[in-house]
């Protein structure tokens, strides 16, 4: 079985140019090197493979993790050089394909105004905290920008620069400060800074993308856009029709088409991410497949499939996926997957999987933790344990599915003879680890065991955690974020004491926290003592599965807070204060072997109710009326049920 020998002409360009496209000049994937920097060999290699496996175009997400000449200040430790990313774009140009750089220029700007001396760029500054959005409008930042864009153009040849924009809700805050909330324009203000960057984009000969979640928010700023700016419209579920937005509580909107009609090109936006740590190749091949049939029925005038986040698992992963979807660009049968699968693991690692392999490459994706508030866990004060029968049994299943897969794993590493092949495999074993690892030791954390059961878990972890680490460090550099080893190392540590009968007694605060609407709901936590002091926390009810992003979908989520009082509160208050109504079933602390449970009895908010033991903060959702925040909140006081 080959994918490669046919897939490149004899001079190397790409054998799959935009005339196999119709409608589509441009198929693309785009790579999240901010998060994490990989090493060079690794990230030109990948890229490579990935151009010649039918993509036309390599997107960048860059941030910091490139040098800036005019602001060298800005660039992160290990920042890829000039010299290097002349490399990057030789290999693209030798391909035939465009290199296509994401600098954000509005809100992801923390790489900007988290550096010392940069501070005054932020929306936030002179406040407590800063928003990682810079302050549009101000004169300064469009010369900070037009280096920085600079910086990139009189080095790499191109076409396209792309400024970003996305996810922006800060944007306008030191107006609103200076000039009050009811005279602040948005739209207007948006559309301004968009075609301010446009000026500065085209004058350095390219053209400009930007993202367009923000137009969901601000519709009428489209009417006032740059026609030549292209719209980069992302929406990374499956969808029958048109794509839908969360924050409108999964409504569908037809951005695209309308964007269309209004005269700006655009281009779609699919994502193999979530892949935390490996992704549901089967979930995002939908994402994709739809995009491309939405994306022609439109006009749109590329496709560029993105990889976000890739900081839990490693761009193997992502790259099979990537190159699975290429082969099946032109149809949406979604049969082929499994084959079309196999024949990528093949072009990568030289081995025929067997159907078993294949089938749990499928199901791995589907045990990933960006979901549930499962994410969260990882973070030191979040804990694994949980009295919830419901989420005792999800801890189990899990732990014994993914015990159960990849049996012929451990024989492939021998048979593999292709670096990138021991690379992939080698993300393969650690995601299955890490994965089972994780369950299984949520549920040794809620279920009493023995102390041999511990220590062969710490064992396990700390073999994880020295595996991963050596892993990351020969595919990227070792700065950047570490979670799944740091939290492995932790957990291990705290397993050994258990074994030892040494473990400090800690509060536990756990609440059941039911969305029936899931349109980004947030539940702000603050936890009150008797001596003032106050710790506070969040829980965001989101879950990035394709089935979830329909309205009146159900499930629940157990967060469990650790405290470092040991004792029990005064009063816990909980606010809803986004869009999406949070259920508060249950509020109680574990602390010294007893259980304490709380109960509302101060509420404040037009939206709260209380239906069949569930007390609901929050409303059903927003609509493209609302405004971009909500201004008001709900909230219910919980104090210590009486004995």
């Amino acid at each position: 079985m080959k994918l490669t020998d046919d897939r490149t002409e004899k001079n190397g360009r790409n054998k799959f140019s935009s005339e196999a496209l119709p409608q589509m000049k441009i198929f693309g994937f785009s790579i999240d090197i901010a998060r994490q920097i990989e090493r060079e060999e690794c990230l030109v290699a990948n890229i490579e493979r990935l151009l010649d496996s039918g993509y036309n175009s390599c997107m960048l997400y860059v941030e910091d993790a490139c040098q800036f000449a005019s602001h060298p200040a800005i660039g992160r430790e290990h920042a890829y050089s000039p010299e290097f990313m002349d490399r990057v774009f030789e290999a693209c140009r030798r391909r035939g394909a465009e290199l296509i750089p994401v600098i954000p220029s509005l809100g992801h700007c923390q790489y900007i105004t988290s550096k010392p001396g940069y501070e005054k760029y932020d929306e936030g500054y002179g406040r407590e905290q800063l928003f990682g959005t810079v302050v549009a409008g101000r004169e300064e930042t469009y010369s900070l920008l037009e280096e920085l864009y600079r910086d990139w153009t009189d080095r790499i040849p191109g076409k396209y620069l792309h400024a970003g924009l996305d996810e922006s809700p800060a944007m306008g805050q030191s107006f609103i400060r200076e000039h009050g909330a009811e005279n602040f324009d948005a739209p207007g203000m948006f559309a301004a800074h968009a075609n301010r960057l446009n000026r500065i984009i085209r004058q350095l000969g390219r053209r400009m993308i930007m993202w367009g979640d923000m137009l969901y928010y601000f519709p009428a700023a489209a009417d006032l856009l740059d026609k030549d700016i292209i719209i980069a419209d992302w929406y990374y579920y499956h969808f029958k029709d048109t794509p839908k937005v969360e924050a409108f509580n999964f409504a569908p909107v037809d951005l695209t088409g309308e964007l269309k009609a209004k005269g700006l090109e655009v281009w779609g936006i699919p994502s193999v991410w979530p892949n935390l740590p490996f992704p549901d190749i089967f979930d995002r091949y939908l994402n994709f497949r739809d995009w491309m049939r939405y994306g022609r029925e439109r006009g749109i005038g590329g496709i560029i499939n993105s990889d976000w986040e890739n900081s839990f698992g490693f761009l193997p992963a992502s790259e099979l996926a990537l190159t699975a979807f290429a082969e099946m660009r032109g149809g949406s049968d979604v049969d082929k997957l499994p084959r079309k699968l196999a024949e990528a693991f093949t072009a990568m690692t030289g081995i025929v999987p067997d159907e078993v392999f294949i089938t749990d490459l499928l199901a791995l994706g589907r045990h990933h933790i960006t979901a549930h508030g499962n994410r969260s866990l990882l973070r030191p004060d979040r804990s694994m344990r949980s009295t919830a029968p419901a989420r005792i049994r999800e801890f189990e299943t899990k732990a014994a599915e993914l015990g159960q897969m990849f049996p012929a794993l451990s024989g492939m590493f021998e048979e593999c003879k292709l670096p990138q092949g021991q690379n992939l495999l080698e993300t393969i074993r650690l995601c299955r680890d890490f994965l089972r690892l994780f369950w299984e030791s949520a549920a040794a954390m809620s279920v009493p065991g023995t102390p041999l059961k511990y220590l062969s878990l710490a064992d396990e972890l700390d073999a994880f955690s020295a595996g991963y680490h050596s892993f990351r460090d020969l595919v990227r550099y070792p700065a950047g974020q570490a979670l799944l080893p740091d939290w492995a190392a932790g957990q291990a540590a705290e397993f050994r004491k258990l074994a030892a009968g040494k473990q400090q007694p800690c509060a536990l605060l756990e609440l059941m926290l039911q969305c029936d609407r899931p349109a980004l709901p947030v539940l702000k936590i603050e936890i009150v003592y008797a001596d003032g002091t106050v710790r506070e926390a969040q829980e965001v009810m989101i879950n990035f599965s394709s089935e979830y992003a329909v309205p009146d979908k159900t499930w629940k989520q157990y967060p469990a807070i650790r405290l470092e009082k040991p004792e029990i509160p005064e009063m816990i208050r909980l606010a809803s204060t986004h869009y999406g109504m949070v259920g508060v079933g249950e509020v109680k602390l574990t602390f010294d072997g007893q259980s304490v449970r709380f109960t509302a009895r101060e509420f404040s908010g037009k939206y709260v109710r209380e239906t069949d033991g569930i007390l609901w903060l929050g409303p059903v959702g927003a609509t493209p009326a609302d405004p971009a925040h909500r201004l008001e909140s709900d909230t219910a006081v919980y104090y210590p049920r009486k004995m």
